[in-house]
């Protein structure tokens, strides 16, 4: 167990985190190897939008694809679904963030971004926005990039927590400013998701000044190496980092199973609300998360490439799918109680982003 409380400044992430993570070439011998850059953004106006670069195995031609898929919920209307794959107009750096898809781009110095979703291959749908990070980038507090399995495992780079996104979307021919909210973060690793994970929750709030990233992770037990599951638990303000754990049984973590709003699935992992809870050095923080606004899904057997073909003719006799959903959370409540029983805990609420995973194919 590592942890970092109460410092003033946060250590600062190298670009170098954020750039290219895998391999160039495509190996036989790592077959499941991937990688992506994922941003979301929760615009004025109550609009949602994520957008991935994803780099992927294809098994059948061994080589990789790379592909940008966009999301886009209106508070009160029809989801979008976007993508645009090729094998060969790419261009990724492995010194600094700075991915190129097509023509859509995801370049910055792992403190401020430009996200760029070029409309010409994605029905006519674009950004051009500047990320600002409004808090540090989260730096693990062991020093290393993995959150499980070791070095040949999975690893995940926090690079904007928060930030203040300013710029264009265009849709149906017309460009209109906008401003929101955005996160970004990054993971890799060389082996399929389903035979290293059972499940996860994942997510991340703005909560008055401070700014929650929290991850659950339910280990198969190739990758479990104690009896308790992972956790990675980020609290930070612009000027303080106030939480900073990573590893097993750093938090308790209570998320009741219950059926899933998913109109497609309701068996899928959900729980209606997720509880961290961590205590040190006399102060006890409470993370409160309800999962408000279903935003969307994706079926992990059909729609990517983190499980391989033995794992999907075993979810194919399944009841229950391999499934991931998205959801809006609304509040997000972190209770910060400084234990000097001279004052009331301090309460603060927010909204963000909360997501199970739920693939369940190894013990």
């Amino acid at each position: 167990m590592t942890d970092i409380m109460g410092r003033s400044t946060a250590a600062h992430l190298e670009p170098w985190r954020d750039a290219r993570r895998i391999p160039e070439q495509y190996s036989a011998d790592a077959p499941a190897t991937f990688e992506w850059w994922y941003v979301d953004a929760q615009l004025t106006g109550g609009r949602t939008v994520v957008a991935a670069f994803v780099v992927e195995p294809d098994t059948a031609h061994q080589r990789f694809a790379y592909r940008t898929q966009v999301f886009v919920m209106r508070a009160d209307g029809p989801r979008r679904t976007l993508s645009h794959r090729t094998y060969d107009d790419v261009a990724i750096s492995a010194e600094r963030p700075d991915i190129r898809i097509g023509q859509s781009s995801l370049r910055g110095d792992g403190d401020t971004y430009r996200l760029v979703i070029d409309p010409a291959n994605h029905a006519g749908f674009g950004l051009d926005v500047v990320i600002t990070g409004a808090v540090p980038g989260r730096v693990a507090p062991d020093g290393t990039d993995v959150i499980l399995g070791g070095e040949d495992g999975f690893g995940w780079v926090n690079a904007v927590p928060r930030g203040n996104l300013a710029g264009t979307m265009t849709e149906n021919g017309q460009t209109t400013e906008i401003r929101g909210i955005a996160y970004h973060d990054h993971n890799w690793g060389t082996a399929t998701m389903g035979s290293a994970f059972q499940r996860w929750i994942w997510g991340r709030a703005a909560i008055g000044p401070f700014t929650a990233v929290f991850l659950n992770i339910a280990p198969t037990s190739a990758y479990r190496t104690g009896g308790s599951d992972v956790q990675s638990l980020y609290v930070v303000s612009a000027d303080e980092v106030l939480v900073n754990v990573s590893g097993e049984g750093v938090a308790k973590v209570t998320a009741p199973i219950a059926p899933n709003p998913d109109p497609d699935n309701r068996e899928a992992y959900f729980a209606q609300q997720v509880v961290f809870e961590r205590e040190d050095r006399g102060r006890r923080f409470t993370l409160e998360i309800n999962p408000a606004r279903f935003i969307h899904h994706i079926d992990l057997v059909k729609d990517t490439t983190y499980v391989d073909a033995d794992e999907r003719a075993r979810a194919a006799q399944m009841t229950i799918k391999p499934w991931y959903t998205e959801f809006v959370a609304a509040p997000v409540r972190l209770t910060v109680d400084d234990g000097d029983g001279v004052g009331e805990p301090r309460i603060t609420e927010g909204t963000g982003i909360i997501e199970f995973m739920d693939f369940h194919l190894a013990q």
